[in-house]
């Protein structure tokens, strides 16, 4: 994994578009059956001396829209605890991870997250995600 992140130091990421990264981290996931690995690197990796935020931000949204029921709960984990990073790409990408989860368990997790979050920015994407969630969950119920 070491490799990986280090090759994507050279990368762009754009929002909406697949990097050579993120299609790594997806086929260790699927193909290799590494999720369980994949996740506790990403860990790591977020709170190593050489962390570049934009990749830990690419990691963690590629975690969150991934459809691997085995590995949910680590990677709801890992995201949830992602949003008290001091690092303000990786909380980022913690929420936009967890935006593509849609699991109802992280609303508690982004709504304390956008309490202290002092970035306004983040801080509103935080709790439009959390709301989101939440009105997924009621059309879910209802329907």
């Amino acid at each position: 994994m070491e490799r990986i992140f280090s090759r994507a130091k050279h990368e762009r990421f754009e929002s909406g578009y697949d990097s050579v990264f993120s299609l790594t981290i997806e086929d260790l996931v699927y193909n290799k059956d590494a999720a369980f690995s994949v996740v506790k690197n990403v860990r790591e990796y977020l709170y190593c001396d050489h962390m570049n935020g934009e990749i830990a931000s690419e990691a963690l949204c590629v975690l969150g829209r991934i459809k691997h029921e085995q590995s949910h709960s680590s990677r709801l984990r890992l995201l949830t605890e992602a949003l008290s990073h001091e690092e303000y790409w990786v909380r980022d990408g913690a929420t936009i991870g967890l935006s593509h989860m849609e699991d109802s368990a992280a609303i508690p997790y982004l709504e304390a997250a956008a309490k202290s979050e002092d970035n306004i920015f983040l801080r509103k994407y935080i709790l439009l995600t959390a709301k989101e969630i939440n009105e997924a969950r009621s059309c879910d119920a209802k329907g």
